[in-house]
């Protein structure tokens, strides 16, 4: 009657994160040419036709490589997706409490979105903070001071807290009328 249906086997396997070689640094530029007077005779360099060459010496060894714990290995590495990325306790609300519009900037009429850029530790506290877009110095400050002042949950990586680079935006918006 009814042939049975042969199942489907899935495997699942870890995969390995793979690291970037960080890129060689630029060579270095060259030297600005001098501008020799026009009386003053160049002596090219000697040349020494008669250096030894000793082809049989045996060349250095290059250094052992040192010896990396893979447990240690991402303690320093920031990170800029995960899979759980960091968010505020409290959410927009919290922020939004802490963040006070400048007088002067209410006066002198400044609106805009900052974009701040942190770094969110494993204990989820925000430090080194850079203005990414800014709206004016006195809101990208007061938007500083609200972030930095808040707590955040930590990002999280194949299940462990690690440390994320975040960019909040913080919309700055005066009621009318």
């Amino acid at each position: 009657m009814y042939a049975p249906v042969a199942q489907e086997m899935v495997t699942i396997q870890d995969i390995i994160q793979t690291r970037q070689n960080p890129l060689p640094p630029p060579p270095p530029r060259p030297q600005i040419p001098v501008e020799v007077p026009n009386d003053v005779i160049l002596e090219p360099d000697p040349l020494d036709f008669d250096a030894a060459l000793n082809i049989d010496a045996p060349l250095p060894l290059p250094p052992p490589p040192t010896a990396s714990d893979p447990e240690n290995e991402d303690e320093d590495e920031i990170f800029v997706i995960v899979e759980e990325m960091p968010t505020i306790v409290g959410g927009v609300a919290a922020l939004s409490a802490d963040l006070e519009y400048p007088a002067v900037a209410r006066r002198a009429g400044l609106e805009g979105t900052s974009v701040i850029q942190v770094l969110v530790d494993r204990d989820g506290t925000a430090s080194n903070p850079v203005v990414i877009r800014s709206a004016s110095t006195l809101l990208d400050n007061a938007a500083t001071e609200a972030i930095l002042s808040q707590q955040f949950t930590p990002g999280r990586q194949r299940g462990k807290a690690v440390l994320v680079r975040i960019a909040i935006p913080v919309h700055f918006k005066l009621r009318h009328g």
